[in-house]
């Protein structure tokens, strides 16, 4: 009975104590009403963010170009803002007195387009009062001075910062936080809660708010009457006007921000409340990506904007009767006109695709005169009473039409003659935007297009907007054009779907742009140039100094010819050799005395060398066949008793040892191919394991007899640019198969495939630890684009170059935190070196002809770069300390 008794009290003292913490962290995590009650109707834009802390580090970390953002204008109050409320914020989670950041709303009210008011909203637990948020505030705000000021709204906190520090107002209102570098927006914000006149009663606002995604990395919501005073303040109203059937709506857009390395993408829905023009009702929703006619566009094209839809760009013709210009003539499935630069500056064109190009130019044309140019290309004038709308003013280049031509199945309008020529020049010479490298690469990632299409190439945004917009906005141009310069380029999409549009920009940032890096002071700091008496024609190799442990630099020319060169750039000797080094040149102590020895081989022989460039009694060696590769030094035991593996014709691995003999017991040779890479030693478990793989890619696991030490349950055949290397966590081997899947072979023989994104057979990987969360990487290399991809197939970043890159990327180590990826673009002769998260370091890329080394050749804290400087010439950067930290 007193068993019963106590289990039942047991019981419920158990529901007490459970029910008493649910009621008690009810109210803890509880907050007050929503926050965007509290936005005043007066604002044209907001910005929600879930997770603030997250937000404001992924801005710093992965958006290299934040900082530069920060100097515009428009984000004053934002810079004054985001360090204030994260130390506030990070002292209420140290004090226990929040379990989690609560969604903070960023709202931006109209004084100017260049210098907005900012209000911050969010919601807190319902149990904090006055006394709770002055202690923390207080506590977070370092070196500010509070003062309270009684209101008819409430107590109005300010906190002054003096000096650099700016003061902020804010107030607790019905468990609402209120903050802004403005007391009257702080107290015009409680009136809003008071009087239920809040944003979120907008019909508009409130579907996009339940369309937004709570995974974005931001909520941004911009209204259609901001986007007119955008257009207003920017450009001179001759150029605004055209851009009415989007501006003259009333209602608002959503898109949710997705922030990555080097890309920016929106997307989401906009709900016009009022329809200031028919325009966006023609539109259609075929499945379009780039538009036909960047076949024809110049490749230096500023911008352009594609149309797909029915005959709602009619032109208002004069010709009746039988003179009458059919619209099916006119209308195909696309329209759109462009700006593109030429001698006298901008110009604007516009391109149709008609049924009969030919036949339409001579029914709007002043057929009587045309200019023909290079004898071949007619230009007519356009009749002057022919008018195109709704693009006759449309802010990208001059406003009124005065030329047309016909091209393949286009008919082309034009402002001025500069404009065909240069379609008709980029035609005839194949560089026009279609055919870009760089171009393709950005629209590739861009959704299929539908409706309307904006593309501009951003950093040449500042010739754009130079002869169209207000003498007054030069301020926010001059930082508009800066940040730009960082961009390649932008696309604005607009879909519609029923009563609302979709919509989807996409935007692809570089932090130094090559035309940048020229001029700029981070370029690498010194450069040494060493002439050779010959081409440079193998990378170099890093040699030890055993006297004084600096570094030296091993070299071979065209002419086969060795230099070794120290990290001042002197040559310290050269040596006449009959072939070229295949594979490494490996140091060895054979005398067991501290003092080392070079080895590498040739097709034919197997040399040894001193510090001096002399030959080691018995070398070189003449092998038995020729060499397929380089040759492997193993020293299983770390006794410096070595075992020189040589891979020979038909698939056979020797093994000698330090003197050039051949190894007792060993005895190994491939059942079909040869072995193209040097043999490589991992130890596991005190198993040796030597990993060798033929060109045919097949895998041998071998022990120190040569013999099988792991049998494959399956059959696995390696891609063929790439080894096997091994996971130090997991112990599994790791390679990737022909077509970029990745590969696990653990030492029982199991075979797993880990499925990645599809790379060409003559991909380059390389397995290592780049982000630093201790978990390695795939880092693959694959014609034009590099990416790095974890264990779950996630991309961590990815770069594209401007062409095929056939080099296997490099993992170099500054330090046992910095680990950053180097690659050679053999094409363009640069060298990359690039951050954890995909940005490039500064400074680079820098010149660069051959594969490359880094390493601190003078031991004395600071990284050279060594390189081919094309011809005879070796370069040694040596690397600014922000570089190589």
């Amino acid at each position: 009975m007193k068993k019963t008794l106590l289990i039942l009290f047991l019981s419920v003292a158990l529901i007490a104590i459970s029910a008493g913490g649910y009621f008690y962290f009810k109210r803890e995590i509880a907050t007050g009403p929503e926050s965007t009650t509290a936005i005043p109707s007066s604002a044209l834009a907001v910005i929600t963010i879930r997770d603030f802390p997250a937000f404001h580090q992924k801005l710093k970390r992965e958006t290299t170009y934040w900082d530069s953002l920060l100097t515009h204008p428009v984000f004053s109050d934002i810079k004054t803002l985001m360090p204030a409320m994260e130390a506030m914020g990070n002292e209420w989670l140290e004090q226990r007195q929040i379990l989690s950041w609560p969604a903070i709303h960023f709202s931006f009210h109209g004084r100017s387009e260049s210098d907005p008011l900012v209000l911050v909203t969010a919601g807190l637990p319902v149990s904090w009062d006055e006394t709770i948020l002055i202690a923390l505030v207080t506590t977070g705000l370092k070196g500010y001075r509070h003062t309270a000021h009684q209101t008819k709204k409430g107590t109005l906190h300010e906190w002054q910062g003096g000096g650099d520090k700016p003061t902020l107002f804010c107030m607790l209102k019905n468990h609402l936080l209120l903050v802004s570098p403005h007391s009257h927006l702080v107290e015009e914000a409680a009136t809003t809660l008071e009087t239920a006149t809040g944003i979120n009663k907008d019909e508009a606002f409130s579907e996009l708010r339940r369309t937004a995604l709570d995974h974005a990395d931001a909520n941004i919501f911009l209204s259609f009457p901001l986007l007119k005073r955008w257009t207003e303040s920017y450009l001179d109203p001759e150029f605004a006007s055209p851009l009415s059937f989007i501006t003259d709506q009333n209602g608002w857009m959503e898109a949710d921000l997705d922030l990555r390395t080097e890309t920016i993408r929106m997307f989401g829905f906009a709900i016009p409340t009022a329809q200031g023009s028919s325009l966006l009702s023609h539109l259609s929703t075929g499945n379009r990506n780039i538009p036909r006619y960047t076949e024809l566009l110049p490749e230096n094209c500023i911008a352009y904007l594609a149309i797909e839809g029915d005959s709602m760009l009619t032109p208002d013709l004069p010709l009746t009767g039988e003179d009458d210009l059919e619209h099916d003539q006119l209308m195909g499935a696309l329209a759109g006109c462009a700006t593109i630069p030429i001698d006298t500056g901008l110009a604007l064109i516009s391109f149709w695709q008609t049924a009969d190009a030919t036949t339409a130019v001579n029914r709007i044309s002043n057929d009587q005169s045309p200019f023909i140019y290079k004898g071949v290309f007619n230009i007519y004038p356009l009749n002057e009473d022919t008018t195109w709308h709704p693009f006759s003013g449309f802010p990208l280049g001059q406003s009124k039409w005065k030329y047309v031509a016909a091209l393949n199945d286009y008919l082309l309008i034009a402002a001025d003659t500069g404009a065909l020529m240069a379609v008709f020049d980029a035609f005839e010479t194949e560089n026009t935007l279609h055919r870009s490298i760089r171009y393709n690469n950005f629209m590739k990632d861009v959704a299929p297009g539908e409706g309307l299409m904006f593309y501009l190439n951003l950093p040449e945004i500042g010739k754009w907007l130079r002869p169209v917009v207000n003498e007054e906005s030069d301020t926010a141009l001059l930082h508009t054009t800066t940040l730009s310069k960082q961009f390649d380029a932008v696309t604005l999409q607009l879909k519609p779907q029923a009563h609302r549009w979709y919509l989807d920009l996409y935007a692809k940032y570089h932090p130094y742009r090559d035309e940048e890096r020229k001029g700029k002071e981070v370029r690498s700091s010194e450069v040494t140039t060493v002439e050779l008496d010959d081409a440079l024609v193998l990378e170099p190799f890093v040699i030890k100094n055993h006297y004084d442990g600096t570094r030296e630099v091993l070299v071979q020319d065209a002419g086969n010819q060795l230099y070794l060169v120290n990290g001042k750039g002197e040559i310290l000797w050269k040596k006449q050799i009959p072939e070229r080094i295949l594979g490494e040149a490996i140091q060895v102590d054979r005398y067991r005395n501290g003092k080392l020895q070079i080895m590498f081989n040739t097709r034919t022989h197997l040399y040894q060398i001193d510090r001096n460039g002399k030959d080691v009694t018995g070398y070189p060696l003449k092998l038995s066949k020729p060499a397929t590769t380089g040759i492997a030094v193993l020293d299983y035991d770390n006794n410096r008793d070595y075992r020189i593996l040589v891979p020979l014709d038909g698939g056979i691995i020797q093994n000698l040892d330090i003197d050039g003999k051949t190894v007792k017991g060993w005895d190994f040779k491939a059942e079909r191919g040869n072995i193209d890479q040097p043999p490589v030693l991992y130890s596991i478990a005190g198993k040796d394991y030597i990993v060798a793989v033929t060109d045919k890619g097949k895998p041998y696991f071998l022990n120190r007899r040569g013999e099988v030490r792991i049998t494959l349950g399956e059959e696995v055949i390696i891609s063929p640019e790439n080894g096997i290397t091994l996971d130090e966590r997991s112990k599994d081997f790791v390679s990737t198969d022909s077509t970029g899947n990745g590969l696990r072979i653990s030492t029982s023989g199991k075979v797993t495939t880990q499925t990645l994104p599809p790379a060409g057979s003559h991909h380059r990987m390389i397995y290592t630890q780049v982000s630093g969360d201790r978990e390695p990487e795939y880092v693959i290399q694959d014609k034009q684009r590099l990416t790095v991809y974890t264990q779950n197939a996630e991309t961590v970043f990815e770069f594209t170059f401007n062409q095929n890159v056939a080099f296997r990327p490099l993992a170099l180590s500054f330090s046992s935190n910095n680990t950053r990826i180097g690659l050679l673009d053999q094409k363009s002769h640069h060298v990359y070196l690039f951050n954890a998260n995909g940005s490039q370091v500064p400074g680079f890329p820098v010149d660069g002809y051959i594969g490359f080394r880094v390493q601190d050749l003078d031991r004395d804290g600071t990284f050279e770069l060594i390189t081919g400087g094309g011809g005879n010439r070796l370069l040694i950067y040596r690397l600014s300390k922000d570089v190589a930290n």
